[in-house]
């Protein structure tokens, strides 16, 4: 889908936007944290559920957080983590608070610091390398809901290409697992592409 430049310069502007995410997630929890990015790839829309979504959905359902973005660069984010991870997030959380909640009864806890940590990393990761390929990118408000129909039928909104990336949250006391999706059309993924030529050109 990209050549091997274009990822590797992605990859790297990737891991810059990433580096303020990891302290921001760390004091969401207050707990020491490393963030880590082991894999990055753009598909077409079409290949994600036959790529990605079998090495993830180990349960029928999944917590999804969408969000918007505007601007020069623009589509949308997804922040897709299985319920192993979930789980894993309420135990960090009675660890903080010192009260556990059944996560069958009431999950809300968990939900809204799933909403957190999208928020961060879509921020982190579009703002910040919008800001490296010299644009700007407004957010609207994200939403989470459990699912098991990882696009939800976005295919009909014009996107074509995703990028995904995966992220490994690792603290002292829990490990999260997650992928962000950024989904885009074809006039976009153009846009990306010059963009990170440039950004190629100009640093080399």
């Amino acid at each position: 889908m990209i050549d091997s430049d274009i990822k590797e310069a992605l990859g790297e502007l990737i891991n810059i936007s990433y580096g303020s995410a990891t302290a921001a997630i760390a004091d969401l929890f207050d707990s020491f944290a490393q963030l880590k990015v082991p894999g990055i790839q753009i598909i077409s829309v079409g290949d994600v559920e036959h790529a990605v979504l079998g090495k993830i959905n180990h349960e029928p359902d999944l917590y999804i957080t969408t969000q918007m973005f505007k601007g020069t660069f623009e589509g949308e984010i997804l922040f897709v983590i299985d319920k192993q991870s979930a789980y894993n997030i309420q135990n960090l959380i009675c660890l903080l608070e010192e009260v556990c909640t059944d996560q069958e009864e009431d999950d809300s806890e968990t939900r809204q610091s799933i909403l957190e940590i999208a928020n961060i990393l879509g921020a982190s990761c579009i703002g910040k390398l919008a800001e490296l390929l010299d644009s700007v990118v407004s957010f609207l408000p994200p939403s989470i809901e459990l699912n098991n129909q990882l696009l939800m039928g976005r295919e009909k909104a014009g996107y074509s290409k995703v990028l995904i990336i995966s992220t490994v949250l690792e603290f002292e006391e829990e490990q999260i697992t997650g992928h962000l999706f950024i989904l885009f059309d074809d006039e976009m993924f153009v846009w990306l592409e010059k963009s990170l030529y440039a950004f190629i050109e100009e640093n080399t």
